[in-house]
């Protein structure tokens, strides 16, 4: 049997991923317009568990980062969207989203990648970003932006190892607004 290049790369990409947290596992989650109801009640159940990894023990940012993913996941907020995330048991050690968003004229964005402290500086980033711009290139998409703000010099540096380069100083956030304390990252895919 054949397997596509992207396919191919994703498991390469899987190992790395438990070479770095081994019996880790990744969750790709992918919403969408009249996506069944079922399906937009198994992605809710990561709500708060994505929530939690991501108010860093703030309790009062939880509920708001549950009422936020329960809207992502059932398209109170419109466009195709990806979310991508590492586990292992039931705690969440990284994630990431994409996102075709009205907002911005229905571009791909790479966005709210976060990764476990004590994890950092070990590839996992890197690995989940490739991850996610595979699922793209299976689809014949043309390009991912990521909108990154001046200061994180740690995720500039990731994405333009990747080869995403930069296109505007200041940018249109996922929803529209402009931002001019972040700048849009582009790479053809």
């Amino acid at each position: 049997m054949k397997v596509s290049k992207e396919v191919n790369e994703r498991l390469k990409l899987a190992e790395q991923v438990q070479a770095i947290v081994p019996d880790a596992q990744i969750h790709v989650l992918h919403t969408y317009e009249h996506q069944p109801k079922v399906d937009a009640l198994a992605n809710e159940k990561w709500s708060r568990p994505i929530a939690t990894f991501l108010s860093r023990a703030h309790q009062e940012e939880v509920e708001e980062g549950v009422a936020f993913f329960n809207k992502w996941f059932h398209q109170d907020i419109p466009g195709e969207k990806w979310t991508l995330i590492i586990t292992k048991g039931d705690q969440v050690l990284s994630l990431t989203r994409l996102w075709k968003t009205p907002y911005c004229g229905n571009i791909w964005l790479h966005e709210g990648l976060e990764v476990h402290e004590d994890l950092r500086r070990k590839g996992l980033a890197k690995a989940l970003t490739k991850l996610a711009m595979s699922l793209l290139k299976e689809r014949q998409e043309e390009a991912l932006q990521a909108n990154i703000h001046r200061s994180n010099r740690a995720s500039i540096s990731l994405h333009t190892s990747l080869g995403f380069e930069e296109v505007s100083q200041g940018s249109l956030n996922s929803f529209g607004d402009f931002i001019t304390s972040t700048n849009r990252y582009r790479i053809k895919l």
